[in-house]
């Protein structure tokens, strides 16, 4: 009987839940929005530039490389990594 309660209870919260969409707030750069040979804001990267809230882009790489400095791998240690 106690399985049967916590299986009804997951089907319900399943079946609550949203896709979720992952979106960063940046995007490539329009062709209007990078002017050759004018002063460089600093708004950009190798990535794309910012972009409106509702304009969503994104990123569809299945690899994530980050890394680590040495004051974090002394707070965290090894097993925070």
């Amino acid at each position: 009987m106690n399985k049967l309660k916590l299986l009804l209870v997951g089907v319900l919260l399943l079946v609550g839940v949203e896709s979720s969409r992952g979106f960063v707030m940046i995007g490539p750069m329009l062709q209007t929005e990078v002017v050759a040979g004018a002063t460089d804001f600093n708004i950009t990267d190798d990535l794309g530039g910012p972009k409106e809230l509702k304009h969503f882009f994104r990123w569809n790489n299945p690899f994530l490389t980050y890394t680590f400095d040495q004051s974090f791998v002394r707070y965290f240690g090894l097993e925070g990594m």
